[in-house]
């Protein structure tokens, strides 16, 4: 009776997981779908503009998925800056410490530009 129900618990948990292999065509709501099931985390938009739609899965940062009309029309490889930035806190303001901040905007600006 056990080993039934260890199988009927273990084949479950198997029927549960996806493979990842998005295909061309899949609509956004398969794709969300996916990235759920095959523990890549949540779908996550990165941009959208008029009909075109840029999603990612939120464990994969370095894949972007472009959809068209509800439809995936391609796969890119994207960079991500892991890059520290240093956070600045002002205790006042007007104090010397603005030409510092803006010091230091402007070399992020200059790092990004790069």
């Amino acid at each position: 009776m056990k080993f039934l129900l260890y199988s009927i618990f273990i084949s479950l948990l198997l029927a549960g997981c996806v493979s990842w292999s998005p295909r061309m065509g899949m609509s956004i709501a398969q794709f969300d779908s996916m990235c759920a099931r095959s523990f890549n985390g949540s779908s996550v938009v990165i941009s959208a503009k008029n009909n075109i739609e840029v999603r990612r899965c939120r464990n994969m940062e370095e894949t972007a998925y472009t959809f068209e009309n509800n439809r995936l029309i391609s796969v890119d490889r994207i960079t991500v800056s892991k890059t520290f930035t240093p956070s600045v806190y002002v205790n006042s303001y007007g104090s010397d410490n603005d030409s510092e901040i803006r010091q230091l905007k402007t070399d992020r600006l200059i790092q990004d530009e790069k």
